[in-house]
């Protein structure tokens, strides 16, 4: 008699190395890194149901404060490698962000296979151009363009040597970008940083959306009773933002919360004899659904237009009306579904008028063309086709 046996099929490894470890997934960068990982090991075990290879991602992340996380193991085999000190950066032509980020133990694990790899922000490309790895696969998760980034920093930066140094990584940073033509794709995650890059590399630059923890949109329809600003309060980019929106505030509007992790002191106290603003500190993953979800309206401000922010997508997705200046939502895509407003009055006015205004079903409606642009499945999908496509020869 004749027995069956089943053919194991091997899994497809991937090197993802991660300038912080994603967990928890708190603040932009983290966000985008760590739904990312989620939606590739869902790929794969969807690969693998279907009798197909499954993933086996290494995940390989710096660490500087986070600790390494149980939750990461159930996607990922995660090794840890210490960040180095800030006064390394001085012996090194590299942007700090980048060389500080170098390790001989990721070098050794990275050649111990020949599996793709993707190296997540300009912060971890020390390696992108080793000759060891040149007949690699290698794509680049771009986050910003990252020199103009620090360029804004120093521009809201308070003491000399802090903005000496945003600017001087700025201008290491802009120099450094060369090293992107040892990638093979890079995947911006705004439409406008994907065209910054084509036009320096080509077909090798493409748009890859944010992903998120949203998978379907779930404001509420109604009204709310205040308007809320979230973000991490200690990063001087929110920091401007909000006390922009604490300088003007009317006080006969819908009072303003303000939500977020590590406020910064000035903030603190800048709010003081404003009973008409309420901080809300350090808040957890349930209470900041709870804030995003009860708001009448969003007011998301930014100084700095970099990326796409993971705030406006959260705000989208959780929220009702949503009022941004045009930094925030210029070439993202998301320009019809925010209310656009410009300078004090103009924010004044956006406020006044949606106070009152019911988010309605059509509103709804609108806002569920999302839940396709912005799939984390189409994604993941969009990413591994990447990955793995032959190299040219």
């Amino acid at each position: 008699m004749a027995t069956s046996t089943t053919v194991r099929v091997p899994y497809l490894p991937l090197h993802i190395v991660a300038f912080n470890v994603p967990w928890p997934a708190n603040y932009g960068g983290v966000i985008d890194v760590f739904h990312r990982l989620k939606a590739l090991n869902a790929w794969g075990e969807r690969q693998r149901q279907a009798g197909g290879a499954g993933l086996r991602i290494d995940l390989h992340c710096f660490d500087y404060g986070r600790g390494p996380s149980a939750e990461l193991e159930k996607y990922a085999r995660v090794f840890y490698y210490p960040r180095k000190a800030a006064w390394t950066g001085l012996l090194s032509s590299e942007p700090y962000i980048v060389s500080s980020r170098g390790s001989v133990h990721l070098l050794d694990r990275l050649l111990a296979n020949n599996a793709p790899i993707l190296f997540d922000g300009l912060h971890t490309c020390h390696y992108l151009p080793e000759p060891q790895l040149a007949g690699r696969r290698k794509v680049v998760r771009m986050h910003n363009v990252e020199w103009r980034y620090y360029r804004s920093l120093a521009g809201v930066t308070r003491g000399l040597f802090k903005e000496w140094y945003f600017r001087e990584e700025a201008r290491r940073l802009k120099r450094y970008e060369r090293v992107l033509d040892h990638a093979d794709t890079i995947a911006c995650i705004a439409p406008a940083d994907a065209a910054y890059y084509a036009q320096r590399h080509g077909t090798k630059a493409w748009h890859l959306p944010a992903f998120h923890p949203f998978s379907r949109v779930r404001a509420k329809t109604g009204l709310g009773d205040y308007a809320l600003y979230h973000g991490n309060l200690s990063v001087p980019e929110n920091v401007q933002a909000a006390t922009f929106l604490a300088g003007w505030w009317p006080q006969d509007a819908l009072p303003l919360t303000l939500a977020g992790m590590d406020p910064d002191w000035k903030l603190v106290e800048l709010l003081r004899g404003k009973p008409h603003i309420r901080l809300v500190s350090d808040p957890d993953e349930e209470e900041m659904d709870r804030l995003v979800q009860n708001a009448q309206m969003h007011v998301l401000p930014t100084f700095q237009s970099t990326g796409i922010k993971l705030k406006l997508l959260r705000a989208l997705f959780q929220g009702r009306h949503v009022i941004a200046n045009p930094a925030m939502v210029s070439e993202t895509g998301l320009e019809a579904f925010v209310r656009v407003a410009e300078g004090e009055e103009g924010w004044k006015k956006a406020v006044r008028e949606l106070s009152a205004a019911p988010f309605g079903e059509n509103d709804l409606q609108q806002r569920r063309a999302l839940e396709v642009r912005y799939s984390n499945d189409a994604g993941a999908e969009q990413l591994i086709q990447s990955l793995f496509a032959p190299r040219p020869r």
